[in-house]
């Protein structure tokens, strides 16, 4: 079933990474809230910042510029990389046995009264009035009778130390927290479900579900954010493609 703003693609396919290509999506979101370390910076981009503007900039240059069997090339040499990463194999393994685990606790996890609720896998989301800001949760929400999704889930899959850490402190990454607020507020939801999901833990601590419930001024200070690094995204953009000369040695 494909809801309002999404793009029905499937995770890691080319479409969808073709179609994230150049757009700030939920998960930069916590670098752009970064703080310099000294008070005296704090006007100025952190290194990581930076290093974003340029890096999007590329991907809008890269989008306008290259052909798309260029295009796939990369994309396939990318995926290569990303496969041989041992973090993102965890989570291409255990994400979908953290998602039927979710789903059978839903009822649970939400006990509206007169509703019934399912969990789905989507592809990505486009804010409709920012079209170059996407999100691609790992699930959604919705109620089965009208159709709304009632809300958005991350999921992660720490290790032992990591998954424990979220159940003693009851709190997930400040990264995590921009990541969900976006996605949030991309597929126009009050809520997020925030799934920490170990298998190497005894059973009744595999599964950790954390709600988050997010107020109109975190989503100000979200558009207000990514505007802004939208501006300097397309500035860097316009200042590479005006080189004319790439070439040039000190005489």
């Amino acid at each position: 079933m494909i809801h309002e703003n999404e793009i029905c693609v499937s995770q890691r396919s080319f479409d969808w990474w073709y179609r994230r290509l150049g757009r700030i999506t939920a998960s930069d979101v916590g670098v752009l809230f970064a703080e310099p370390r000294a008070k005296v910076d704090k006007d100025k981009l952190t290194k990581a910042q930076q290093s974003y503007v340029i890096s999007k900039a590329s991907e809008r240059v890269q989008l306008q510029e290259l052909s798309l069997t260029e295009l796939q090339n990369i994309y396939g040499d990318q995926i290569d990389l990303a496969d041989k990463n041992a973090d993102i194999a965890r989570g291409v393994k255990l994400e979908p046995e953290a998602m039927l685990r979710f789903a059978d606790a839903l009822l649970d996890h939400f006990p509206q009264v007169g509703k019934t609720l399912y969990v789905d896998k989507c592809g990505l989301f486009v804010h409709k009035a920012m079209s170059f800001f996407g999100a691609s949760p790992d699930g959604i929400v919705y109620d089965s009778d009208t159709k709304k999704i009632e809300s958005v889930v991350e999921i992660k899959c720490p290790r032992v130390a990591g998954h424990y850490e979220v159940i003693s402190t009851k709190e997930v990454k400040t990264v995590y927290y921009y990541q969900m607020l976006a996605q949030s507020f991309i597929v126009g939801t009050k809520t997020c479900e925030f799934v920490s999901y170990c298998e190497e833990v005894p059973f009744d601590h595999q599964l950790v579900v954390l709600t988050h419930k997010f107020d109109n001024s975190e989503r100000e200070a979200l558009i207000e954010k990514v505007d802004r690094f939208n501006t300097l995204i397309e500035l860097e953009k316009e200042k590479l493609m005006k080189t004319d000369n790439w070439v040039q040695f000190d005489e």
